[in-house]
């Protein structure tokens, strides 16, 4: 990992049948926030900019820090801010001033959980929701780097409906 600010890049290859698959991308960077898809790499079938994506995918980089804890130490632009005794928060004003997630963390350090009240996400043509959202963070253990990283984790929206897990990831061979 290298930073010279706060920003990723996403990329996955979905498979959606023997000789069709659909390229995905979401990133943040200094032209802001960006998710689209191509089907079979090249035929563009959703793509999406402005200020909601914007600050989804900067609650997304604030909130998925846990993964990248030096990068995080040392990213420009990264307001750290103490929030009790467990908690700190993070934000990125000169992104977007109102995307702030709060982080809590254990008595050993290591990062339980990251919540935002504001994640957009789309919703077709009524436009995008505003709703909280949270990661949850188990089973750290050490890199040779020294630094603690969790092997799994989960990301919820919290809708008005109930809670909906939007993805989850586990490490399942450390080898």
């Amino acid at each position: 990992f290298e930073t010279d600010g706060l920003g990723f890049r996403w990329q996955a290859r979905l498979r959606l049948a023997r000789l069709a698959w659909i390229d995905a991308e979401d990133r943040l960077d200094v032209e802001g926030g960006y998710g689209g898809a191509r089907l079979l790499g090249v035929i563009p079938v959703g793509s999406a900019r402005g200020p909601e994506v914007t600050r989804s995918q900067l609650v997304r980089n604030l909130a998925e820090l846990a993964f990248a804890p030096r990068v995080a130490s040392r990213t420009p632009g990264l307001v750290w801010s103490a929030d009790g005794e467990d908690a700190f928060t993070l934000a990125a004003p000169g992104i977007d001033a109102e995307a702030i997630v709060r982080v809590i963390v254990d008595d050993a350090g290591d990062v339980r959980s990251a919540r935002s009240p504001d994640r957009p996400r789309d919703h077709g043509r009524a436009g995008y929701l505003h709703e909280p959202y949270r990661l949850e963070f188990d089973r750290h253990q050490r890199l040779s780097s020294g630094d603690r990283i969790p092997l799994s984790a989960s990301g919820t929206f919290e809708t008005a409906d109930g809670d909906w897990p939007y993805w989850r990831f586990e490490v399942l061979d450390e080898g």
